[in-house]
């Protein structure tokens, strides 16, 4: 509020002053002299010319001349105090008048529309560039007023909760997050889903001084997952802490393969998915060999003889086999356990998902893409129409066919789900170009 106020006091000043110089300068008074000088020449040159036309004799001229430099002096002497006493009065106003409307008008609108309550925060006495706390306080306030206004708006309550944890206050923000998810279900988001699991990972470490990733924050970050995509930080970071949670619970080949995902899957450009990779690969390099081949590999092959053995109907464990096979570079086994899944339920995304990927890896490199593998990715796109992959392979297959605008639809759309310049990006790019060149041939 000091600083406000000196500001202010500081800026009418200025301003006064420009008034004042302005107009000062603006209004200019001829001197004395200066009338004096112009009247009197101008009515000598007229006496003059009539006396030596003959029309005025001697005495005359010399009256008249005697009587006209008295009527100018007079003349020019009111002038200059009618001209002084003006530019008294515009000072006078500029600084009675306008100085107080400028700082009455200032304070008025800073109380009422501003936060004079708030303390002064100057460069000098700010450390980390952190806010006081006072500011989230008053943020919080105003958002409670706006809440009890329009009590159904979903990113008011986002922002209270939000606000929340940035004053430590974790468990009213988690409270809210339980609020916002059941009472604005239709309208809940990935986000939403991945701050509530936060929270509780925020939770646990308050309370046990460690991260422990409970099955209720396990149940979001799955929810964050399926409402986004591992491509962006959303549904990485959801799939990041699903990883996380098999890790603590001694499921290490679950955690593997789901961070491996994570490392194939997301760009390296972003800063938020670099510093994701670093995370996961200091898991997966950890000194204590807690990954090491022969340990997963004893791992997956007891799954395996165990899933055959019961001849299992548990698409959710075939599935499993399948992505572990697919970690190992068994893509053949991978096919039969995606197979297996498939079978049981060949509306299932995941295992159309897994079967597509580990039949196109089993294939050799020169080798085409048979009808089977198509017709899977087609399915996939019907069910996820933003699946990078199948727009990949289908508009490859387009192009096979000839059928260059429907290859141009389909890479279109798989660029839009790109990260820009990335190596990706510059390789559909290429692509979409080497189309247009052939169609321009053709023509």
């Amino acid at each position: 509020m000091n600083i406000f106020i000196a500001a202010i006091l500081m800026v009418t000043f200025l301003v006064c002053c420009i008034f004042y110089f302005n107009l000062k300068k603006s209004i200019k008074n001829v001197s004395r002299k200066e009338a004096n000088s112009f009247l009197f020449k101008q009515q000598i040159e007229e006496i003059e010319m009539d006396f030596e036309r003959g029309l005025i004799a001697r005495d005359e001229y010399d009256l008249m001349k005697i009587e006209l430099s008295r009527r100018v002096l007079n003349y020019t002497k009111g002038q200059n105090d009618d001209g002084v006493n003006i530019k008294r009065k515009v000072n006078v106003f500029t600084i009675f008048i306008i100085l107080p409307i400028i700082i009455f008008v200032t304070f008025i609108s800073y109380l009422s529309k501003g936060s004079p309550k708030l303390p002064d925060l100057p460069f000098s006495h700010r450390v980390n560039d952190k806010v006081p706390n006072i500011f989230y306080e008053v943020a919080l306030k105003d958002i409670n007023k706006k809440i009890e206004i329009n009590s159904n708006n979903i990113d008011l309550y986002i922002l209270k909760a939000n606000t929340l944890s940035l004053l430590d206050r974790n468990n009213e923000s988690l409270v809210l997050w339980k609020y916002i998810i059941s009472s604005f279900e239709e309208d809940v988001t990935a986000e939403i889903y991945l701050s509530y699991g936060e929270s509780l990972l925020q939770e646990s470490l308050i309370t046990n001084n460690k991260i422990i990733i409970s099955k209720e924050a396990l149940i979001a970050f799955e929810k964050a997952i399926e409402e986004s995509n591992i491509s962006n930080e959303v549904g990485a970071m959801a799939l990041f802490y699903k990883g996380l949670y098999f890790y603590q619970n001694g499921n290490l080949l679950e955690a593997k393969v789901i961070w491996n995902n994570i490392i194939k899957s997301i760009p390296n450009e972003l800063i938020w998915a670099k510093n994701l990779k670093d995370q996961v690969e200091w898991f997966l390099n950890n000194k204590s060999e807690t990954f090491s081949n022969d340990k997963i590999l004893s791992m997956v092959k007891a799954l395996e003889e165990r899933l055959y053995a019961s001849d299992s109907i548990d698409i959710l464990e075939w599935q499993k086999l399948g992505r572990s096979f697919l970690v190992l570079g068994e893509t053949n086994k991978s096919v039969q356990a995606y197979h297996r899944a498939y079978l049981l339920d060949k509306e299932n995304l995941e295992s159309l998902k897994g079967l597509a990927e580990a039949k196109l890896l089993n294939i050799d490199t020169n080798q085409s893409i048979d009808k089977d593998i198509i017709d899977l990715f087609s399915k996939i796109l019907v069910k996820d129409p933003n699946n990078l992959l199948a727009l990949w392979v289908i508009s490859e297959e387009e192009i096979k066919l000839k059928n260059f605008k429907e290859a141009i639809i389909l890479l279109n759309r798989l660029l839009l789900k790109l990260p820009i310049q990335s190596k990706e990006y510059n390789l559909v790019e290429d692509k979409l170009k080497s189309i247009k060149n052939e169609i321009f041939k053709n023509k």
